[in-house]
């Protein structure tokens, strides 16, 4: 009902894209020297004109296993929602969820509640550290998957037990708060990912609103569910 795809579309998807993109940026980081530090998100240069930061950073990678892992989720999780929703829904949502996740750690960084960072003798402002990945964005995909398909068990490692998808975005946020605050895990943006889980909710909250509000008055108020 809700997002349905039509049969007659085929062919490669936004997620394939999506991850030829990934890959082939992570060889240019690899190969052009300076190509990382111009393109990942700092957010004092980003507030200070290098608006183009806000969307290059989700293309960037540290190392070999954090672009596996990302690429892992998104062509697990956006794969079926991408054929859910459709391509032009998947891409809004994808770097929707992408961009704001930069806007909330940025916001966080400046608050001072993002902790600085100890670099031998040194504290470096957390608005000077940079961030990378399509964390935010595969978060946000997650969470709109969870959101779709809430009851469906997922494995999440190193858990050997199968967790519905609505109670590990639960865990994912948690999570996230604890290690954000507390500096477990450090070098991982931690805020961040949460900026692109209440995004991936946000974006699938009032689309689903917006969805309800175009149907006839005799059917507000029902529920509709998800397929």
């Amino acid at each position: 009902m809700f997002f349905r795809v039509s049969p007659k579309k085929s062919g490669r998807g936004m997620v394939f894209y999506l991850i030829i993109a990934n890959i082939a940026i992570f060889i240019l980081q690899l190969t052009i020297s300076g190509f990382t530090v111009f393109f990942e998100l700092v957010p004092k240069e980003a507030m200070s004109g290098a608006f183009w930061q806000f969307v290059t950073y989700m293309f960037l990678h540290g190392d070999i296993g954090h672009i596996f892992w990302n690429m892992l989720a998104l062509f697990i999780f956006g794969t079926i929602l991408e054929r859910h929703m459709g391509s032009d829904r998947f891409f809004k949502l994808y770097f929707g969820a992408g961009m704001f996740s930069a806007f909330f750690h940025i916001v966080l960084a400046y608050s001072g509640i993002i902790p600085p960072t100890v670099v031998g003798s040194y504290i470096i402002s957390a608005v000077n550290i940079p961030m990378l990945g399509a964390s935010g964005a595969v978060f946000g995909i997650v969470t709109a998957f969870a959101f779709v398909f809430p009851d469906v068990p997922l494995i999440i490692f190193p858990i050997p037990l199968p967790i519905k998808a609505k109670y590990a975005v639960m865990g994912f946020i948690a999570f996230s708060l604890l290690a954000g605050f507390t500096g477990v895990m450090p070098g991982i943006g931690h805020f961040g990912h949460l900026g692109g889980i209440i995004a991936g909710l946000g974006i699938m909250l009032y689309w689903r609103y917006t969805e309800r509000s175009r149907r006839a008055p005799e059917f507000h108020g029902l529920e509709f569910a998800w397929e």
